[in-house]
């Protein structure tokens, strides 16, 4: 699976990276990603992590970029070309409310499984080191995954919202439903929840109101739930799901800046313009410089957020640890999901009028550009900072 080795490249711009993929087809793309920034071993050089558990962490790294190159990212193009419908009805009228979606979206439910994404960061066999591993395995995942990293963030957050017994979803959707306790302990549900994620999920986490004497009951029509926070802390304890989700959004975006300036380079090596390729045009490789330079630092930012999550989860993480993952898990969501679009935007323009034409340029940019709007207004996020 290794690429072929990058030409030479003006000043520092080759030195990041090591690898590119012999060219810019979808089967090459995933693949030389793992090779392009050696994800793990930056880290753990870093942060003085034990080799022994870096050269196992490659080895899978390797493996799985093997197999993002010859399956998962045609996967990922069938999840974006066959998008989930909602049938509303049968065919005798009866309201069934059923989302439909296509057999690559399923497929990429098996193979989250398969590969531990989520998992990964709760067997803790490399104990703090455990989410570092998992960062790097979504870092490459996410950008062919056809948005099926949305369910593993709800998936990740669920398992740690219920691991450390809280309750979590929208912050105001959750005043617009009731909960009726019922004679066996558990709850009824009703009322209207008028935004969820990850709908085609085998169970939700909501937050509710535990209904007054005088309360009124509509709409949701009785749906059973288990209360498993305390009553009247679901609120205070929505920051462990949200902070998971401003992770994944961040990991997200960095793979794809990173996706692109892949992209962007190889095709610099083989387009040639005014009598040369555009990677001998020093204009040309200045933005390719300046790209590189946002995604490099995005990734040891994203890097360093798994590792303070990994160590806060297993006690070991000092108190200005505890602060500063506090700090960067918004921060890396808030600056993460400015920095992809303003990447995006000059690495397209790499490829000149064929950026225009290529959908999955476009799909690329538009794909992880909502996570300005996901997990929390930036202004109001800072505000709660200065709070």
């Amino acid at each position: 699976m290794r690429g072929a080795e990058s030409p030479s490249l003006p000043g520092f711009l080759g030195a990041p990276l090591a690898c590119l993929p012999a060219s810019v087809a979808q089967r090459q793309r995933a693949s030389g990603q793992v090779r392009a920034v050696p994800a793990t071993p930056v880290a753990g050089r870093r942060s003085s992590s034990p080799g022994e558990v870096f050269a196992e962490v490659n080895v899978d790294l390797e493996r799985f970029g093997a197999r993002m190159r010859d399956e998962i990212d045609f996967l990922g193009r069938e999840c974006e070309l066959n998008p989930p419908r909602l049938q509303q009805f049968d065919a005798w009228g009866q309201r069934v409310d059923q989302i439909i979606t296509c057999p690559a979206w399923k497929r990429m439910k098996d193979i989250s499984a398969e590969e531990s994404l989520v998992a990964e960061g709760y067997k803790r066999r490399y104990s703090s080191w455990s989410r570092v591993h998992q960062t790097a395995k979504l870092y490459l995942f996410m950008p062919s995954s056809g948005c099926y990293g949305c369910p593993l963030a709800m998936t990740d957050g669920a398992a740690k919202t219920i691991e450390i017994t809280v309750v979590l979803r929208v912050t105001r959707g959750g005043t617009e439903t009731i909960a009726r306790e019922l004679p066996d302990g558990s709850y009824s549900l009703h009322g209207f929840k008028w935004f969820t994620s990850a709908t085609d999920s085998d169970m939700t986490l909501t937050l509710a109101r535990i209904m007054a004497a005088d309360g009124q009951i509509k709409q949701l029509d009785g749906a059973r739930a288990h209360l498993i926070s305390a009553e009247g802390q679901g609120i205070a304890c929505i920051a462990n799901m949200l902070n998971i989700s401003r992770i994944y959004n961040a990991i997200f975006a960095v793979g794809s800046m990173r996706r692109i300036v892949h992209m962007a380079r190889d095709y610099a090596t083989k387009r040639e313009a005014f009598g040369k390729p555009l990677k001998d045009h020093p204009l040309h490789i200045q933005t390719l410089a300046r790209m590189e330079v946002q995604t490099h630092g995005a990734f040891l930012l994203m890097m360093e957020t798994g590792r303070l999550l990994g160590l806060e989860e297993t006690k070991k993480a000092t108190e200005q640890d505890e602060h500063m993952l506090r700090l960067l898990t918004p921060v890396i969501k808030l600056y993460t999901a400015k920095q992809v679009t303003f990447t995006f935007l000059p690495g397209a323009q790499c490829f000149p009028t064929m950026g225009e034409a290529f959908v999955y340029t476009g799909q690329m940019l538009m794909d992880p550009g909502g996570g300005r709007i996901h997990a929390g207004c930036h202004r109001r996020t800072r505000l709660s900072h200065e709070r």
